[in-house]
């Protein structure tokens, strides 16, 4: 019944804050590189990803589509340390990446546990 809520309540399908396809479809969603550690982790953590994502946009997003922190990614990096300002929850979180001018985009799954 909880996962029917889940469902029900989770972000259009293919939106960046799709976290039932995050979770479903994982690997499958984008192109390229998308690491987190430590996953499961505290709430914070360090993202690898391709260069195609430098200068493009990363958002982590709650369970049920609602978008929680967004930062910019450093054009010619290929790493960025993910700390949102208000602590999250314990839970179930999608991390999304959407590269600059339209490119592609990929998304994980990221659990929090307590800090």
């Amino acid at each position: 019944l909880e996962f029917r809520r889940v469902l029900f309540r989770s972000a259009k399908v293919g939106s960046p804050c799709d976290t039932l396809s995050a979770i479903t479809d994982a690997g499958k969603s984008g192109g390229g590189l998308l690491r987190l550690y430590p996953n499961p982790g505290p709430g914070r953590g360090t993202v690898l990803y391709d260069a195609v994502y430098g200068g493009g946009l990363l958002r982590v997003c709650t369970a049920t589509g609602q978008e929680v922190h967004r930062q910019v990614l450093n054009p010619g990096s290929q790493q960025a340390e993910v700390q949102p300002k208000e602590p999250l929850a314990p839970g179930v979180y999608s991390i999304s990446l959407q590269a600059p001018n339209g490119g592609p985009g990929n998304r994980m799954k990221w659990v929090v546990t307590q800090p």
